[in-house]
């Protein structure tokens, strides 16, 4: 009799495990592959986040997909060595952009922030509806680097755009005579008025961009290397000059205001 019970008991329980072994498994591939599709709790990470400022990118368009969130004053350099949640590579794979705690997010299309840049402040269900200003070509599965910051500080917290620009014209003629030492064409001024209207550029986002054309890289740097010459120490710049503070200007980001000190603090100037 306690041999038959004890039969009976076994074989109770194999069916018992097996079943709880197959709901084990069930719950495990719904938490990975259903996840995403609620918009409340998109990213499985988001369980245990910290809270605060962040942004969540995703692998397809309309927040589904492997994802991967970013925290406030984080930065990921290169793409290439950071995965999303389930393992894949997250460089040139994002289609979608979660932003969460009024976070802003800066998207660039090459390692190192470097290349075209997109400003985000709200969430983009699809990036193939965003196209890249030089290139016309969408930022979907473009982004190699990335970072994150909080909302401009005289940003509302409740606001889904970023703070207006008050006069984008007067600022982007600004920029052009400081940049490119020149009035800005109405090629030029239509074109930057889009940026900052409808992807929230900033001044210091358009200067950049100026910066980095060739037209600043080339007649406009030697324009105004030329013109400190002539009014610090009155004469044309020699090569090697010439050479030197085209490099500062373009790498080291040097200023007319800081060409024309240095030149002032050379002793050329202080022996005339």
């Amino acid at each position: 009799m306690k041999t038959n019970f004890l039969l009976l008991l076994v074989l109770g329980l194999a069916p018992a495990c097996e079943v709880q072994t197959s709901y084990s498994d069930l719950d495990d591939y719904s938490d990975h592959d259903d996840y995403s599709d609620h918009r409340g709790d998109s990213d499985s990470r988001d369980r245990y986040d910290r809270g605060g400022p962040r942004v969540i990118v995703y692998e397809d368009a309309n927040f589904r997909g492997q994802s991967l969130t970013i925290y406030l004053r984080e930065r990921l350099d290169n793409l290439k060595r950071v995965s999303f949640d389930r393992g894949m590579s997250a460089n040139d794979q994002i289609s979608s952009v979660r932003v969460l705690g009024g976070a802003t997010v800066m998207l660039y299309d090459h390692p190192h922030m470097r290349g075209q840049v997109l400003r985000v402040t709200e969430d983009i269900s699809n990036l193939d509806h965003r196209m890249m200003p030089d290139l016309q070509i969408p930022w979907n599965d473009r982004i190699s680097s990335l970072r994150v910051s909080g909302r401009d500080s005289h940003g509302s917290r409740n606001s889904q755009r970023p703070p207006a620009v008050e006069n984008p014209d007067r600022m982007i003629k600004k920029a052009y005579q400081d940049v490119l030492d020149r009035r800005a064409d109405p090629n030029g001024l239509r074109y930057y008025r889009g940026l900052v209207i409808d992807q929230g550029w900033s001044d210091r986002m358009v200067r950049k961009h100026l910066r980095d054309s060739d037209e600043f890289r080339g007649e406009s740097v030697d324009r105004i290397i030329r013109r400190a010459y002539k009014d610090v120490l009155n004469r044309e710049p020699d090569p090697s000059g010439m050479a030197n503070y085209r490099r500062l200007m373009i790498h080291e980001r040097w200023s007319e205001q800081q060409v024309r000190d240095n030149m002032r603090n050379s002793p050329e100037y202080r022996n005339r």
